[in-house]
């Protein structure tokens, strides 16, 4: 009997727990020609590039897994 009560008791502490966690809003995208492809791999003409997510901003490559690339892609725009 004290076993059911205990696993009772867990069940409903666990069940508490995850009813009380925040739900996540959608965010709002502030330029539909932006996003994230991933994962992938990069080959640059001689080797493969393990970058693991490629970020599109306003259309142009902005960052390979974190790595600023140049700003070959904002010169053009200026």
């Amino acid at each position: 009997m004290k076993k059911i009560l205990l696993l009772l008791a867990t069940i409903a502490v666990v069940l508490a727990i995850v009813l009380n966690l925040p739900t996540p809003q959608p965010v709002a995208a502030n330029n539909a020609n932006s996003f994230v492809i991933g994962p992938v791999q990069v080959f640059d003409g001689e080797t493969w590039r393990e970058e693991k997510f490629v970020v599109i901003q306003d259309g142009c490559q902005h960052e390979l897994a974190g790595a600023v690339s140049p700003t070959s892609c904002l010169e053009e725009r200026f």
